[in-house]
Order: C-alpha cells, then sequence, then structure tokens
C-alpha cells in the first residue's frame, strides 16, 4: 500500500525542503519499508550483493515506490485554466513581484539595496503622501514580514521610521500590515526555523529577506545553498506568497553577479532581478533579470530628510556625464605609459585597494571605485604579480 502524500505535519514540502539531504535520507531509512528495500539489504548483508551492483536508479526507486504521486505535481493540462498571475507591485506601469515566485535585490555594500527596500514596502502598504516615485502597490491590505538579519534593532527601527516619513505619517506610527524583525542575533540555524514560524503563524502576502548571505553557513556550499534556495522557493509555491531576497554583489567591482554559489542559484530561480547602483546622490535601479515582462531602468535620489524622490532630469543627466568621465578601463590607456607609471609605484609590494588606488585616482583624476577597478585590471593583465596579500611590478617580482 502506497503512502499518500499529504500538505501538512512533516510530509509537507516547506518541512521536506527544509530537512538536509542526509535528514531525507535517514527518515527514508528510519519511517520506510520497501520490499525492495528490504530484500536489497538482506542481500547485501548476506554478502551476496555488493552496495556497487546496486544501481541509483533501484535505490532511489525503492524509495519513491512508497509514495503515491497520482494527486501531486499532476499532468500540465493544456486544456485548463490556471489563473493568470498575481502581481503585488508595479514600476512605471509594469507589473511585478508575482506570489509564487521569489524575487532578489543586488547591490556593492552602502549603494541602496535597503533604501529601495523601504520603497517597495511603502508602495506595497500603500502611501499617504506622494512620494514622486511610479511604484504602487497593486492589492489592499497586504501582510509583510521583514527580516533584517544584518542590523541592530536600533538600525532596523530607523528603516520603519523612514517608511513612515515615506507614508507621510507620524515617524513612531505602529505600521499596519508590517511586522518587522531583527534576527542578528540568532544563529544561522535558527534564523531559518523563525522565519518558517512566523510564515506559518502569520500567513504573509510578502516576506522579504534583507540578509540572506546569513541564512547559510557558507555561500559556496553547493548542496546547502541549492537546498536553501529551493526551500523558499517551495514556500513562495505552497504559500502564494512572494519571497524577496536582498544579497550583496560580489566583492570584485568587475564581476555584478551576486556572492557565491548562493547568488548564482538566487539568481536562476528568481523571477526578478533588480540591481541596485550608486552615484553621488542617484541611485539606479535595473531590472538585469526578468522572467516576466522587464520593468524600465529608473532612478530616485535621496531627497529633504532622507526621503527618497525622482530626480530631476538635468540630474541624471549631470550624474549620467560625471559617470562616463568618472569610468574608465585599462584599454583605454597608453599601455606604456601605464607601466612607467607602476615602476614608480610598485617597486615595493603595495596594497591594490589602499596604496595603488590612491596613486591612481591621484595620477588619473578618477574616483575611488573606479580606481579600484582599474587596479584590479592591472593585476588581471599580471602587469602587478602577488607577493602574499600584495602586489609589485611584474619587473621587481624577482628582485
Amino acid at each position: 500500500m502506497k503512502t499518500k502524500l499529504n500538505f501538512s505535519g512533516n510530509d509537507a514540502p516547506s518541512a521536506i525542503a527544509a530537512q538536509t539531504t542526509t535528514e531525507r535520507s535517514m527518515n527514508y531509512i528510519s519511517n520506510v519499508s520497501s520490499p525492495i528495500a528490504d530484500a536489497m539489504e538482506k542481500e547485501m548483508n548476506r554478502g551476496k550483493l555488493l552496495p556497487m551492483q546496486v544501481s541509483l536508479f533501484d535505490k532511489f526507486w525503492a524509495e519513491a515506490s512508497q509514495f503515491d504521486y497520482s494527486n501531486i505535481c499532476p499532468e500540465i493540462d493544456i486544456t485548463k485554466d490556471y489563473g493568470e498571475d498575481e502581481f503585488l507591485l508595479e514600476i512605471g506601469g509594469v507589473p511585478t513581484m508575482p506570489r509564487g515566485d521569489i524575487q532578489a535585490i543586488k547591490a556593492h555594500a552602502k549603494e541602496g539595496k535597503t533604501m529601495l527596500t523601504s520603497i517597495f514596502i511603502t508602495a506595497l502598504l500603500g502611501s499617504e503622501k506622494d512620494t514622486e516615485l511610479d511604484i504602487r502597490g497593486r492589492e489592499e491590505n497586504l501582510s509583510i514580514l521583514y527580516f533584517d538579519t544584518e542590523q541592530h534593532p536600533r538600525n532596523t527601527k530607523r528603516i520603519l521610521m523612514r517608511i513612515n516619513a515615506m507614508r507621510g505619517v507620524a515617524k513612531d506610527t505602529v505600521i499596519d500590515g508590517l511586522k518587522t524583525y531583527s534576527i542578528r542575533g540568532l544563529n544561522q540555524q535558527h534564523r531559518i526555523y523563525f522565519i518558517l514560524d512566523k510564515i506559518k503563524t502569520y500567513q504573509p502576502d510578502v516576506v522579504i529577506i534583507d540578509g540572506i548571505r546569513d541564512l547559510v553557513r557558507s555561500i559556496n556550499d553547493e548542496a546547502e545553498c541549492n537546498e536553501m534556495i529551493q526551500l523558499l522557493a517551495n514556500i513562495a509555491v505552497n504559500e502564494n506568497i512572494a519571497i524577496l531576497c536582498v544579497l550583496h554583489k560580489n566583492k570584485n567591482r568587475l564581476d555584478d553577479t551576486m556572492r557565491g554559489h548562493l547568488g548564482a542559484e538566487l539568481e536562476n530561480k528568481a523571477s526578478s532581478v533588480w540591481e541596485v547602483s550608486r552615484n553621488g546622490n542617484i541611485v539606479t535601479v535595473d531590472e538585469t533579470h526578468a522572467r516576466n515582462e522587464p520593468t524600465e531602468k529608473w532612478q530616485f535620489k535621496i531627497g529633504a530628510g532622507g526621503i527618497p524622490c525622482t530626480p530631476s532630469a538635468e540630474e541624471v543627466a549631470g550624474t549620467a556625464k560625471k559617470k562616463k568621465k568618472d569610468k574608465i578601463k585599462l584599454q583605454d590607456l597608453n599601455i606604456e605609459e601605464v607601466k612607467t607609471f607602476l615602476k614608480k609605484v610598485a617597486t615595493e609590494p603595495i596594497s591594490y585597494s589602499t596604496t595603488l588606488a590612491n596613486a591612481i585616482h591621484k595620477e588619473y583624476d578618477r574616483g575611488m571605485p573606479n580606481a579600484v577597478d582599474l587596479a584590479l585590471e592591472m593585476i588581471q593583465a599580471k602587469l602587478l604579480l602577488p607577493v602574499g596579500q600584495k602586489y609589485i611590478y611584474y619587473e621587481f617580482a624577482d628582485k
């Protein structure tokens, strides 16, 4: 008799997804008895069947055959109406952030990720004040859970005060529809359990995890990261909610991808990925990955009282010109002049991100971000060679 699957208790997809591969295997061993599996085990114990003779297909089929999947994930019926996407947000007239999916915000440190998150929350809740930004929620009375994994509670409180200022109400007003938690004080595993508990308790429409990196031990552990993203994707589908994850980009400014295998897997599974970049007081938001119609690139600036607002066309144009001036690449420079410059500043091992970047900043009259990028390009071109944690001009490397 096959075991029928259901969506409650330990059989719930979210509960299964929360287990590690090892834990799921232990559950199968301890709770599922299969004639095929039992026969295999007896033969192996008697020494008549070596483990390598049992194919992976046989092993997994022995486990899978115990369950009745007839009512789970049925075949797609082309004649059936599965309904339309339920988008919760609209940016520039384009619907986005559908229920049942995960989304992501990515940026380098201090570029405006949390500010964009505040803008999204304000729009989803419905603002009593015109913020000048062409963003609005598409449903009324939405319920939002916001988890801050990085900051102290007093800093998280400031985010709520800014949201209230954007909504046009007193800064200490309790925000209906929004429950916010600073979970930096919990360890990695309990952060996950805490989030799951609040989702089950409050049944939100939107979950925001500001700092998904803190839900895993290692951003480069492939199995762990795959399970975490799959868990969030399962929750989004099963609870019919949108889950917005915030993650830093790689520290190398030549690399615009999100950090580690966690970022790669999040980028693969997300229905939308918004990239945030800041130049002076102008923040640009660009949807770099979109499963549905992408939203247009847009900008906001930090106005009076730290409130985001729409910059003027002149401000955006001025920033674009400045950015064009600041951003140069190694290929734009005379290579012989670069070598002469490096012979002067890198006769001894130096730090590329401080000493060398400062020298480039002064020599070429460029901003520090561009100076760091140029230093990295010089390293990649092997004009500079590593000496421990520092770098030296290649001609002096063996001296």
